[in-house]
């Protein structure tokens, strides 16, 4: 038994020697950080869980609709509840090894989750900045051609997901980064923004953001977005 603890420490010890500096940035809490070998269960622990969540990812194809678009996000339940599934059945731990190791576990779970998260927003986030330049460029040149925009309906947002909030909020935001400082050689956007001089076209400005950052119109029961006027497949 005494070689045993001899080999798992001298193991314990060459793991933790070989941690690359990204595993560095591992912190690992004061309840494993007395000895090496509870530090290594702890690692052990991270890497073992961050795997378990990429081999479900991988699983799903990385399906980022699961994470940020279904308002249930299910990917993230399922994950969790297993999770907790095997809490429910292990409530107890035979030695301080298996405490730090389940610790780290469920760090690395969470970690994982919290890095997918992430990522499928950033997606997200890059699609609404695409939506947000295009939307923008549109905007200037036809203002600057006609000497501003009319005036139309309010389209009426719906509820969104994760991913709808990040988009509208990256198109919104692009929209008013590109339009302010625009110029095409003919003219200049910023008297049709909300930095014109006179404020004249502040209104239509943020009216023409709202609704060409719509991700989730509300819809009539003819298919029409709620005062758009615009018909089921116009868009």
């Amino acid at each position: 038994m005494r070689k045993f603890y001899v080999s798992l420490f001298v193991s314990a010890f060459v793991f933790i020697s070989s941690i690359t500096v990204a595993s560095a940035q591992i912190v690992v809490p004061d309840t494993c950080d007395d000895t090496p070998i509870l530090q290594s269960a702890y690692t052990v622990g991270i890497y073992t869980g961050e795997n378990i969540v990429a081999a479900a990812w991988n699983a799903v194809e990385k399906n980022c609709d699961m994470v940020v678009q279904d308002p249930e996000r299910t990917f993230q339940k399922i994950v969790s509840g297993a999770l907790q599934t095997a809490l429910g059945v292990t409530p107890t731990y035979p030695s301080p090894y298996v405490e730090c190791r389940i610790l780290g576990y469920t760090a690395g779970i969470n970690s994982k989750l919290d890095e997918i998260q992430d990522y499928c927003e950033g997606i997200c986030i890059k699609d609404g900045e695409f939506i947000g330049e295009m939307a923008a460029i549109v905007y200037c040149e036809l203002s600057i051609i006609f000497d501003g925009m009319g005036m139309t309906d309010p389209f009426v947002e719906g509820e969104l997901t994760v991913c709808g909030e990040a988009m509208t909020g990256a198109c919104k935001s692009k929209f008013e980064e590109i339009s302010v400082d625009y110029s095409n050689g003919i003219g200049d956007c910023e008297p049709y923004t909300m930095d014109g001089p006179d404020g004249d076209y502040e209104d239509v400005w943020e009216l023409t953001e709202n609704n060409q950052c719509i991700v989730n119109p509300v819809m009539d029961t003819d298919s029409e977005v709620v005062d758009g006027g615009v018909e089921d497949g116009g868009q």
